[in-house]
C-alpha cells in the first residue's frame, strides 16, 4: 500500500473527497484535482481549464487508476476539499 493510497484512503473516510467532474465543478471548496490515467483528452482539457480558473492544484496519475487507489468502478476524476491532505497527496508517490 502506498503512501498516496492511505492518505486517499483517509480523505475518503472523512469525507472531503468530491467524486466526477460535474460535482467538482458545483463544489467551491476544492483544493486539489486529481485526474485517472485513464481520463478521455476531453475530461483533461475541461478539468486543465477549471485548473487554470480557479488556481487550483493537479495531480495526474500516471501509474495507478483511481479505481485501484479508491476501491471504485469508473471513477476517472476527484476533487479534494480538505487543504490538509493536498499537500502529502501532491508529495506522495504512486
Amino acid at each position: 500500500m502506498s503512501k498516496l493510497n492511505s492518505y486517499l484512503g483517509l480523505a475518503k473516510k472523512s469525507g472531503c473527497i468530491v467524486f466526477g467532474f460535474d460535482n467538482i465543478k458545483k463544489s467551491k471548496k476544492i483544493k486539489c484535482i486529481i485526474l485517472d490515467n485513464n481520463a478521455s483528452e476531453k475530461l483533461k482539457n475541461h478539468i486543465n481549464n477549471l485548473v487554470n480558473l480557479r488556481k487550483i492544484k493537479l495531480k495526474e496519475l500516471t501509474k495507478l487508476s483511481l479505481d485501484e487507489l479508491l476501491n471504485t468502478n469508473n471513477c476517472k476524476v476527484i476533487g479534494i476539499e480538505n487543504e490538509n491532505f493536498v499537500k502529502p497527496i501532491l508529495d506522495s508517490e504512486e
